[in-house]
């Protein structure tokens, strides 16, 4: 329902439109002018929490590889950060939100329009025959925001906008944590590689051997054929070793940009070092880290502007417009007889009270929504940190388990092939020892690739750290 008065006839109008918006305010309740203040959901943190320590001076780098020590996984993160697709897509739509919160705030300025006309009619009955007529028209029409509507949109679209550039911190993480392990399978795959190299030259020297104490007659056939079909299974090994290489290669060349097929040099030892260790301390506020749980709040914060909006939609709008023309029978004069109109207006929205009360309700269920999401994605927050502290501890206290069996394997393996060569014990013993040791490398490679991981895990659990170009 809109009220209209065209023309300027004194300070009339401009009182009963004002009296009129009082008499609306006072329909729609004064008191729901005050904006909602935010007020964080009550979260609890157990006592037992393994994050939750006094000691929280413990800083992380933004770049958090760098506390690796390794060029080669510097290199690859940078330039993961300035080519991956993933991050491409998350720098748009921070700069779209961005733009909605100019858009926002261009609904606070006038509109202008304007406009030229022009007509010519040419009468029969007239000696003067054509008559041209041209007309332009400049409007400027302004709504004021008298409810502050218009900065609720504003302040809204600013928290997803603050949003948006979580979630590229989100994805930055996301992708850096990926490369990052990526490039430790690749690690974990050339030292298998090694390894397996070795098993084969081991393996060749074992056939020799066994061949030639067959042929003097203390091997027998069986023997001969086992150390060969050793051979062949490492052999077999290998190959699908290079295949995972070559898959992995592939996955990494599209997190950076690469061309599919791009060969990297990654070395063995990569994966040997041990990662470095935890900082004394865990920060138990990890809200001022996660970007997840930083953008789900934004989030939450714009859903309860949203209710604002949808509240201070029903008020009254009060808008002012003027407008001015000039028409004349010839271009020449089209700067003559200028015509100027300004009318306010003023709808009430409100008396559509029904809709008033499904909207806000709606509005507000969205709200509920978001805090419910916060608090998953904040307790989840919790649980990863939980689970990285056990990761990290637990994967450490098994490399130096795996590195004593490692050498105990070497030994048992050494033992029996004196006790082969000399003629005191079976091919097979020596067989076994060996598959031993190679088991107890792989496993030792597992475990140390499987360190490496966690600690990336804890620091994007803590929210890590990526610096992003603005």
């Amino acid at each position: 329902m809109a009220f209209m008065k065209t023309g300027i006839s004194g300070n009339g109008n401009f009182i009963g439109i004002f009296l009129l918006a009082g008499l609306a305010l006072s329909l729609v309740g004064c008191d729901s002018i005050q904006r909602s203040a935010y007020e964080r959901p009550e979260l609890s943190i157990l006592p037992n929490w393994h994050g939750r320590t006094s000691d929280v001076g413990c800083i992380y780098p933004s770049s958090w590889w760098t506390t690796f020590h390794d060029p080669v996984l510097d290199r690859l993160i940078e330039k993961a950060i300035t080519t991956n697709w993933d991050l491409a897509t998350a720098v748009l739509n921070l700069r779209q939100a961005r733009l909605q919160v100019v858009i926002a705030r261009e609904q606070g300025y006038p509109l202008i329009s304007s406009g030229i006309s022009l007509s010519a009619s040419h009468s029969f009955k007239v000696p003067t025959g054509t008559t041209k007529l041209a007309a332009t028209s400049l409007s400027a029409s302004w709504q004021l925001d008298l409810w502050g509507n218009i900065a609720d949109q504003v302040d809204a679209a600013e928290w997803e906008a603050r949003a948006s550039e979580q979630d590229r911190s989100a994805v930055a993480m996301s992708v850096t944590s990926q490369v990052a392990d990526y490039y430790w399978q690749l690690a974990l795959l050339e030292d298998q590689i090694d390894r397996n190299q070795e098993a084969i030259q081991y393996e060749e020297k074992t056939v020799q051997l066994v061949q030639t104490r067959h042929d003097i007659g203390v091997a027998t056939a069986i023997d001969l054929a086992m150390a060969k079909q050793a051979l062949n299974s490492a052999e077999q090994y290998r190959l699908s070793l290079v295949d995972q290489r070559t898959q992995v290669e592939n996955s990494l060349s599209i997190m950076i940009g690469d061309s599919v097929g791009t060969r990297y040099a990654v070395s063995a030892g990569a994966l040997r070092d041990l990662p470095p260790a935890i900082p004394a301390g865990v920060p138990a506020d990890i809200l001022a880290r996660r970007p997840d749980v930083k953008a789900a709040e934004l989030r939450l914060v714009e859903a309860m502007r949203q209710i604002d909006i949808v509240r201070t939609s029903f008020y009254p709008t009060f808008g002012l417009t003027a407008a001015g023309g000039t028409s004349s029978v010839t271009l020449r004069n089209l700067l003559e007889n200028p015509v100027g109109s300004i009318a306010e207006s003023m709808a009430f929205p409100f008396l559509n009270a029904w809709r008033m009360k499904s909207q806000t309700k709606s509005v507000k269920i969205t709200y509920e929504q978001h805090v419910v999401e916060f608090k998953k994605i904040f307790y989840q927050a919790l649980v990863d940190v939980e689970n990285a502290l056990s990761s990290v501890d637990n994967y450490k206290q098994q490399v130096v388990k795996l590195q004593q069996a490692a050498a105990y394997a070497h030994e048992e393996e050494r033992a029996y092939a004196i006790q082969y060569k000399i003629g005191t014990g079976p091919l097979q013993a020596l067989l076994d020892a060996n598959e031993a040791v190679r088991s107890a490398e792989l496993s030792l490679s597992l475990a140390n690739y499987d360190a490496l991981v966690s600690e990336v895990a804890l620091f994007a659990a803590l929210g890590g750290g990526v610096e992003l170009p603005q």
